[in-house]
């Protein structure tokens, strides 16, 4: 039987290599035990934009071709506006509350291996999800044009305003 091999508790930014994004942790914990190069999270708990998620019971397989994972992820009360005006360059453009439950079982840390290898159910629960601005095109707009700096591409907006 295999022991933790490690507690830790602590708050601060995660760096993720998943699609390089860096997301803020609060009141981290969590127990993980290695069994031959696979890590089982026996405790994953944190908060994350104001709300709390629980990730107890995922599994990595580390010595497999490609990375393996079977992520197990149930949230509640994450602030969506928050977590969209932190990770991408729209804003502010939602306010309320997610709740996610996810099982998800893949392959592979790039974006492109998890959209390919992906599988399992998840549903997200949104409690007074609202869009605080018609104006989406400015954000898209924006986004394309810092995407494209320096690329001979770039994006107008048709907005009068």
């Amino acid at each position: 039987m295999s022991k933790p091999v490690r507690q830790e508790s602590t708050t601060g930014p995660l760096r993720s290599p998943f699609l390089g994004l860096v997301i803020r942790l609060e009141n981290f914990k969590g127990v993980l035990v290695m069994t031959r190069g696979v890590a089982r999270f026996d405790a994953l708990d944190f908060g994350l934009y104001g709300g709390t998620v629980s990730a107890a019971g995922s599994v990595i397989d580390l010595p497999s071709e490609k990375l393996g994972y079977d992520l197990k992820l149930k949230g509640k009360n994450v602030d969506f506006g928050a977590a969209v005006a932190k990770q991408t360059s729209l804003g502010k453009v939602f306010t309320g509350k997610l709740s996610p439950d996810v099982d998800i079982k893949g392959k592979g840390i790039a974006a492109g291996d998890f959209a390919i290898s992906a599988e399992g159910p998840a549903s997200l629960t949104f409690n007074q999800l609202e869009l605080t601005s018609l104006d989406l095109e400015k954000g898209i707009v924006d986004a394309v044009n810092k995407k494209a700096n320096g690329k001979g591409a770039k994006a107008a907006s048709t907005s009068k305003a």
